[in-house]
């Protein structure tokens, strides 16, 4: 009950989701069921898989740059820096 997709509606902000796919920390359904949840209500989101990455995503350099230049798209989109 503590996923955040329990908690994303219409009215949600833009998001950024990364998931390890290493992770033994969060289920592989809990970011599955974020990201249906996003679709369903219409938000705005960026999803980066980091598939040789544990929970702390450290693992993928590849990944981790990708989330990056998503984190400034983001910051630019939504704070116009």
């Amino acid at each position: 009950m503590v996923s955040p997709a329990h908690f994303i509606t219409k009215d949600s902000v833009p998001t950024l989701v990364g998931y390890g796919g290493k992770d033994t920390t969060v289920p592989a359904g809990n970011a599955q069921a974020t990201k249906k949840a996003l679709e369903e209500s219409g938000i705005d989101y960026t999803y980066i898989f980091y598939p040789n990455s544990s929970h702390m995503l450290f693992e993928d350099y590849e990944s981790a740059h990708l989330y990056d230049s998503a984190l400034n798209v983001y910051l630019y989109k939504y704070f116009g820096y």
